[in-house]
């Protein structure tokens, strides 16, 4: 495939070819004790579920993400917009949340051990924790739904791989509604205060009736009849 001059479909089928070396490589099993056949993969309609199937059967492969990413590349994904819908993919984790819960459910009500409901759990909380720590997932209150799904489903000994990106993203989460809040607070408005006329102004404004005294007759003359009138009132 390097003679030709490389088209597209080249780049895209030499890709491939070697996404199956790969998955070939660590040991996905067909069914119990057989590995996967080069043409199985070739006819795996959902791709994706090889990807799942290299996390659940390799306990340290979520560690190496660019390498994931890569064979998930090679898969036929690379630049593909529907791998990178974020609504969709978590919402097919929750219903494999939902699907592991009722198992768990069944499995408890009869008292069994059942192989599956481990499978399950392992790949529910290891696709939870792929989503939950993607950087370009935007939403972070599904991402901290995600990261909760997998510490309630991880081995104990993977507890602590989760919780440190979790208590990143609870910090993230906290600053946004911080935001969220300041943005619809509503902003205090001046106490209404009624103008308070000063004593100054009051005097102003004060009319006090005057009395003309151009043509008033003179003091002592009123003040005389005045004392007249009083002196009237008592005998002598």
């Amino acid at each position: 495939l390097d003679v030709p001059v490389p088209s597209q479909q080249l780049t895209k089928e030499r890709d491939f070819i070697e996404a199956t070396s790969r998955l070939s490589s660590v040991n996905i099993m067909s069914r119990p004790g057989l590995p996967i056949l080069p043409i199985e993969i070739r006819l795996t309609k959902d791709r994706l579920s090889l990807i799942s199937r290299v996390l659940s059967s390799n306990a340290d492969a979520y560690k190496h993400t660019q390498v994931m990413l890569d064979l998930l590349h090679k898969l036929g994904f690379r630049d593909d917009v529907v791998a990178e819908d974020f609504t969709r993919a978590f919402d097919m984790n929750q219903k494999m949340i939902d699907v592991v819960f009722k198992l768990r459910s069944a499995i408890t009500s009869s008292g069994s051990d059942d192989q599956r409901l481990q499978e399950a759990s392992e790949v529910c909380w290891l696709s939870c924790f792929q989503l939950g720590r993607l950087p370009d997932f935007p939403d972070v209150e599904q991402k901290l739904t995600l990261m909760g799904r997998a510490l309630e489903l991880c081995p104990a000994d993977k507890l602590n791989d989760i919780l440190i990106p979790w208590r990143r993203m609870e910090q993230e989460d906290l600053e946004v509604r911080k935001e969220r809040l300041a943005d619809h607070s509503p902003r205090p408005k001046p106490a209404a205060t009624k103008p308070v006329s000063s004593l100054q102004s009051r005097l102003n404004n004060l009319h006090v009736p005057t009395i003309s005294l151009l043509n008033a007759e003179d003091s002592a003359a009123l003040a005389g009849r005045a004392f007249s009138r009083v002196a009237s009132n008592f005998p002598f």
